[in-house]
């Protein structure tokens, strides 16, 4: 955050810059929103703290213009939702130790949160992986109705899509030459995806950094009689926000 003051006089000057909210309180750290993000204002140059909390002060010489300089930073960490977002403030430049302000400008300040969606498969509730990965589900040796168990971890700031595309539209396929398949099914939270086609789940995980994790259920289906082999599919699941 960047400001400019100028001295128009032949005589140096003190004067101290305050940031306040509407009831002309002083601050330094503000909520944006109802967000949970928490930021702080910190001097960078032109200016320095005062001894009195919340207020900071500057000297400049006669004809002197400055630029004062602020680092607005993070304090509390939050998933924001997406969205816009701003908090109106007024800067008051100050006679020193005093309330009374010189002058008074308005200043806004505006945060963008960008729709953002972060997915995990794995066989627990772990830690969230960073962009594609590749997971291997292995039945071993094949059996009628064997499961195995996974999870979809998930995070948004946003309502969110899952999709899901079978290569072999939802069957285990012989492995080299040869046309034999096994039949498998997909349980996504309970419901049954129709892989013969690009399956679709909208969710709307809670704006948290551990979000929502969703049970993914891998079943066998009659394996008495089918050819001798390696079988096997790939499932690509993908998150977008909505």
């Amino acid at each position: 955050m960047q400001f400019r003051l100028s001295n128009p006089g032949a005589q140096s000057c003190q004067a101290d810059l305050v940031l306040v909210d509407a009831s002309r309180q002083a601050m330094t750290r503000f909520d944006v929103g109802a967000t949970g993000l928490g930021i702080e204002l910190r001097p960078i140059s032109g200016v320095s703290r005062s001894v009195t909390p919340s207020v900071f002060t500057t000297r400049m010489e006669g004809g002197e213009t400055t630029d004062i300089l602020f680092d607005v930073a993070i304090l509390d960490d939050a998933v924001v939702p997406a969205g816009q977002y701003s908090e109106r403030l007024m800067l008051e430049l100050r006679q020193p130790g005093t309330g009374v302000a010189y002058e008074q400008a308005p200043v806004v300040l505006d945060l963008t949160s960008l729709p953002r969606a972060q997915m995990n498969l794995s066989g627990s509730r772990g830690d969230f992986g960073v962009g594609a990965s590749v997971s291997v589900v292995d039945f071993g040796k094949a059996e009628t109705g064997k499961v195995r168990q996974l999870y979809v971890q998930t995070r948004a700031n946003n309502p969110a899509r899952l999709t899901f595309k079978s290569a072999n539209d939802g069957k285990l396929k012989i492995v080299g030459e040869g046309t034999a398949s096994l039949d498998y099914s997909v349980r996504f939270d309970g419901s049954v995806l129709d892989l013969k086609q690009v399956a679709v789940r909208d969710i709307d995980p809670p704006r948290t950094y551990a979000g929502q994790a969703f049970e993914l259920l891998l079943t066998l289906g009659k394996v008495e009689g089918a050819q001798s082999g390696n079988y096997n599919d790939e499932l690509t699941i993908e998150i977008s926000t909505l």
